[in-house]
């Protein structure tokens, strides 16, 4: 009875030990691969948490932005505010529309400006979500602190954000007037956006990564920001259409939250696969003239 037992015991633990080789030799074969260095990163950088970070400070910045422009538009002349472009950009109706311009609409008495205080809130909502986005860089692109002159770039590049968004409006409204606007609208929209993400990242990480290494991180990004467009476009009118209906005006809310989030996702994840992505290209093509990425770096 003992010998059969101790025969068992040995059958069992050879099998173990193969499937912990086995394991083993099926996480490094991942590992070594493009989707294993880019999900490693995505761990080593704490990317969940930062992308969860993102879509908070985003919406913390979004509102009083919201208010601020809010209380600027009376004074346009006209009668539509931020609540009605909201609705006829989205094209909501009903409720939907009214939980929205509940929310985001200039009071009937609204006049004049906001308070210093009001400004204040923003700046340092605007400076949080700036700084945030900073340190996901510098994370990603294995680079330290840079004090005070990197948060002064870093909002910087958070302003040329908010301009990259109208500027792809434009960029539709012009692509829709050329032949074949439909077929161009995807690379004519990457090619203009795609330097102004380079630009963007490279003020993001103070400058210490060169241009010509952030080429691909701008062509995902510019990219990302097209789909994610025609995603709202298509989807996010019918989740605020759902969650307004089920919780009324903080429905609104949760929704803007819920798409801030998706985007935060996409957003950290761009980031990786940009840096990954010239990482095995230099690595693939040595001979390249832009070199080894990380030899480029200030630190």
């Amino acid at each position: 009875m003992t010998s059969r037992l101790r025969a068992a015991y040995e059958r069992g633990r050879t099998t173990y030990e193969q499937g912990r080789e086995f394991g083993m030799r099926v996480r490094e074969g991942v590992e070594a691969t493009f989707i294993g260095a880019c999900m490693r990163r995505m761990y080593g950088i704490d990317g969940r948490n930062r992308a969860v970070t993102l879509a908070g400070q985003a919406f913390v910045g979004f509102i009083p932005l919201m208010i601020v422009v809010a209380s600027f538009w009376p004074l346009r002349g006209d009668d539509e505010d931020v609540g009605d472009n909201i609705i006829d950009g989205l094209d909501l109706t009903g409720s939907t529309a009214d939980a929205v311009e509940m929310l985001f609409g200039s009071p009937p008495s609204a006049s004049g400006g906001i308070t210093l205080i009001g400004y204040i809130i923003l700046i340092m909502s605007l400076s949080s979500f700036s700084r945030s986005m900073q340190r996901l860089f510098e994370a990603i692109w294995e680079l330290g602190p840079r004090g005070l002159r990197g948060t002064f770039e870093s909002l910087g590049a958070t302003l040329l954000l908010l301009a990259c968004f109208v500027l792809v409006g434009y960029a539709g409204v012009l692509v829709g007037k050329l032949p074949l606007s439909r077929l161009l609208t995807l690379p004519v929209t990457v090619l203009v956006l795609t330097p102004v993400w380079v630009l963007l990242i490279r003020m993001m990480t103070s400058r210490r990564i060169e241009a010509r290494h952030l080429l691909l991180s701008g062509v995902l990004f510019a990219v990302a920001q097209v789909l994610v467009g025609w995603a709202t476009q298509i989807y996010f009118p019918h989740l605020i259409a759902v969650d307004a209906q089920r919780y009324g005006v903080i429905g609104v809310a949760f929704a803007f939250v819920s798409w801030l989030v998706v985007i935060a996702y996409l957003f950290v994840g761009c980031a990786v696969l940009g840096r990954e992505a010239t990482d095995w290209v230099t690595r693939r093509w040595p001979d390249l003239p832009w070199e080894r990425t990380r030899t480029h770096v200030i630190r």
